[in-house]
């Protein structure tokens, strides 16, 4: 299992928190020692990549600032965008338009923020995300980490999906 995190971030491992200082992936492996073995996690650091995800995430930042009309102290990586940032439906077309021209891309409808997940019978039953809706949200959101919304789907907690950390991998991954 691998993670990709972004530098600024705080992780928790092995129940140690940690600051990353570079980008890079949390991975998962597997310790032995006497005859033992434990699942460990390590941080794998790519120093490399870590100016250019910082000149992203400077520019995320920018056009969320712009199309939500928050402050630079609110855009955090956790942030999430309607809970924290206030967005409202309109404004993820705003987000999505500046983000296509700061970065000279081109998101497709529904790409970065999937439609049509909430309103499928095959997907919610009884105010939940179904089995088969989680599974289409891993096709569709395949930046998104999942792990907290899978053990509460409540079709309540989906827009808490939708962070500034989601926007950032979702542009890394575009940008390759």
């Amino acid at each position: 299992m691998v993670w990709t995190v972004a530098s600024g971030l705080r992780y928790t491992i092995n129940a140690c928190t940690r600051s990353i200082s570079g980008t890079g992936e949390i991975r998962e492996g597997t310790a032995r020692r006497r005859g033992h073995s434990r699942r460990v996690y390590y941080m794998h650091v790519q120093e490399e990549n870590m100016a250019e995800q910082n000149e992203v995430y400077k520019k995320i930042k920018e056009c969320m600032i712009e199309a939500l009309g928050v402050d630079e102290a609110d855009i955090t990586p956790g942030a999430r965008i309607m809970d924290d940032l206030g967005a409202e439906s309109i404004d993820f077309l705003d987000i999505v338009f500046r983000l296509e021209k700061a970065f000279g891309i081109k998101i497709p409808r529904g790409g970065l923020f999937p439609e049509n997940i909430l309103s499928n019978d095959a997907f919610v039953k009884d105010g939940n995300v179904t089995p088969q809706g989680l599974i289409e949200l891993r096709k569709r959101m395949p930046c998104a980490d999942l792990a907290s919304f899978e053990k509460d789907p409540r079709v309540s907690n989906f827009s808490s999906l939708f962070t500034v950390d989601l926007i950032h991998r979702y542009v890394a991954s575009v940008l390759g």
